[in-house]
């Protein structure tokens, strides 16, 4: 007589793996959605909202032709929108609040 192989414990089923909609599913409710640097630059008063709009447009148009996507803050920096300082001083308002 062939003894019959266990698969698990009888009367269990198998659980499924958790999504992560399972573990979170009240994600947004959580945590608020966060600022975009553009946003962030404009309520600082570095610049205007023409200007992040003329960022952007840039980024589209590298996006299309390398592919690559480059950060709105390195565009705004190397057209001269931004200085260092101040870009270092967004960057510093976006670090507190994600950390909030």
């Amino acid at each position: 007589m062939k003894a019959k192989k266990s698969k698990g414990r009888p009367g269990r089923k198998k659980k499924k793996p958790l999504k992560k909609s399972d573990i979170y599913p009240f994600k947004h409710a959580i945590k608020p959605p966060r600022e975009l640097f553009g946003e962030v630059t404009v309520r600082m008063g570095f610049v205007t909202k023409a200007e992040v709009n003329a960022a952007l447009t840039v980024q589209r148009e590298l996006q299309k032709k390398r592919r690559k996507h480059k950060l709105i803050g390195l565009i705004m920096l190397e057209m001269g929108i931004l200085s260092t300082t101040q870009l270092i001083s967004i960057l510093k308002e976006l670090e507190i609040k994600e950390r909030v």
